[in-house]
């Protein structure tokens, strides 16, 4: 698909890929491209969702989205890792490659999810949603037969375990 970045998060990443590439082209350096789509995992950030749900739950019962309807492609941090050491084992020098899940789960869902394990509830808000991509991940399997391995449901249980 076109790239259309966004917003300035996401125009700073098309810099920077573009700035590595011209590297990569001028010789100065040996380097792929990983895009990584949304992932999640113990440990992860609580800036980003669902770690700041799980983080919330250890001391509320409440998880509070602000766009239900929202979509993202979801995948399990460890599973992104296992990816990023085949593509600098595999990757051609110069090419890019998308990691995701190739799946799209709604932000409400994934709440949802995430509070049923806890035994909480959910307050959705009514924020217009954003459209996320879905990864293609073709050219990843193609050369690596990569596939994210670790279920939605374990990534959410496990990040709740660590933080509750």
């Amino acid at each position: 698909a076109e790239l259309g970045p966004r917003n300035e998060y996401g125009h700073t990443k098309l810099a920077g890929e573009q700035a590595v590439l011209e590297a990569v082209r001028s010789g100065q350096i040996d380097a792929v491209v990983a895009r990584a789509f949304k992932h999640a995992g113990p440990r992860q950030s609580t800036q980003l969702i669902p770690a700041e749900w799980a983080a919330r739950l250890s001391h509320d019962r409440v998880i509070k989205v602000r766009s239900p309807e929202s979509r993202i492609d979801l995948t399990d941090a460890r599973d992104v890792v296992v990816a990023y050491r085949l593509l600098l084992e595999f990757g051609h020098c110069g090419e890019i490659y998308n990691v995701g899940s190739e799946t799209s789960v709604r932000c409400g869902d994934l709440a949802q999810q995430l509070a049923t394990l806890a035994g909480a509830t959910v307050e959705q808000g009514d924020q217009a949603p954003s459209p996320e991509p879905v990864a293609n991940i073709d050219k990843l399997v193609a050369l690596t037969g990569w596939r994210p391995r670790i279920p939605l449901e374990q990534t959410l249980r496990d990040t709740l375990d660590y933080y509750c």
